[in-house]
C-alpha cells in the first residue's frame, strides 16, 4: 500500500518501531513542527490478541504554544455508515501510552505524477477474477453465503472476545465494506481528474454496496445476540449471495468503461 502512495500521489510513508518515549517525543514534535500528521500506535496493544475498548491508532495533527499538549484524531463512527473525526487532547506526557509504533508522511514529489488508470482498473478486474490461480472473488463471496447457512457457529465466533469491535468475523466484514469505500474514493477521483463520468456512477453504486456490507455486519452481530435465529442466518446468506451478483455486475461494468476508453484511444 505505500508504494502506491509514493508512486501515485508522491507521498513516502515511514514506519518507526521500538522507540524509547524521548525518540517518540522529539519525533512527534519535529514532524509537527513541519506541519506533518504522525501516526501512533498504542503500546499495550502490541502483544495483546485481544484487543480491549478505545484506540488502537490515532492520528497526532497538533501542539500547543507550551508543547504540554497534543491534539489529536480518531474514528468514532464506522466510516461506511458516517465518518465523524473529533480533535481531542492529550497531555504530552502521555506519549509514554503511545509508543507501540509511529507513522510519518512525506510528500516527495508533488506535481507531475502521471497515473495508467487503465492498469489500475484492468488489474483490479484480473484479481477479482482469480489470478496467479486464486478464486474468483464473486464465487468465494458466494461460497460464504453458502457456509454461513449451512454451519455458522456464531456461538464460537464470539467466544473469548469482549469487544464485538475485534471478533474476527465482524472485524473482517467491516474492512470488507471499508475496501469499497476505498476503491469507490479512487474512482471518484480517476473520474474527476479524466473526466469520465461512468466511472463516478460505479463509484457512486460501490458506495452503496459498502452500505449493504455494514447492514451485513450488523446482521451478524444481532445473530450473535439470538444464536438460534435459524431465519435471521438464512437472510445473511441470502443478502451476500445478493450482493455477490451486484459487485459482480459493477465489476464487469467497469471493465467495460475501461475497455471503451482503452478502443478509443487505440491503446489496447
Amino acid at each position: 500500500m505505500y508504494d502506491l502512495l509514493l508512486k501515485y500521489h508522491g507521498i513516502k510513508v515511514s514506519e518507526f518501531e521500538n522507540l524509547s518515549n524521548k525518540e517518540v517525543s522529539l519525533l512527534v514534535q519535529r514532524e509537527l513542527a513541519a506541519s506533518r500528521p504522525v501516526i501512533l500506535e498504542h503500546s499495550g496493544y502490541i502483544h495483546s490478541e485481544k484487543r480491549q475498548h478505545g484506540p488502537l491508532f490515532i492520528l497526532v495533527v497538533g501542539i500547543n504554544d507550551l508543547k504540554s499538549t497534543l491534539f489529536y484524531l480518531y474514528n468514532k463512527v464506522d466510516v461506511i455508515t458516517a465518518r465523524r473525526h473529533e480533535v481531542e487532547r492529550m497531555p504530552i506526557q502521555d506519549l509514554k501510552n503511545w509508543c507501540g509504533s509511529c507513522t510519518t508522511f512525506r510528500i516527495v514529489q508533488r506535481e507531475g505524477l502521471e497515473i495508467d488508470w487503465l492498469e489500475i482498473i484492468t488489474s483490479a478486474h484480473r484479481r477479482l477474477n482469480g489470478s496467479n490461480n486464486a478464486e474468483n472473488a464473486f464465487t468465494s463471496m458466494r461460497r460464504f453465503a453458502d457456509e454461513v447457512r449451512a454451519s455458522l457457529d456464531i456461538r464460537s465466533e464470539v467466544e473469548g472476545y469482549p469487544n464485538q469491535f475485534w471478533v474476527p468475523l465482524f472485524y473482517n466484514i467491516m474492512r470488507i465494506g471499508h475496501g469499497r469505500v476505498q476503491f469507490a474514493r479512487l474512482l471518484q477521483y480517476l473520474a474527476r481528474r479524466y473526466h469520465i463520468k461512468a466511472l463516478s456512477k460505479i463509484a457512486e453504486d460501490l458506495e452503496k454496496t459498502a452500505i449493504e456490507w455494514s447492514l451485513i455486519r450488523t446482521l451478524f452481530i444481532k445473530s450473535s445476540l439470538k444464536p438460534d435465529d435459524k431465519p435471521l442466518v438464512d437472510r445473511i446468506s441470502t443478502r451476500i449471495h445478493e450482493l455477490s451478483l451486484k459487485e459482480e455486475k459493477l465489476a464487469n461494468a467497469l471493465l467495460y468503461v475501461s475497455m471503451k476508453q482503452c478502443t478509443q484511444k487505440n491503446n489496447c
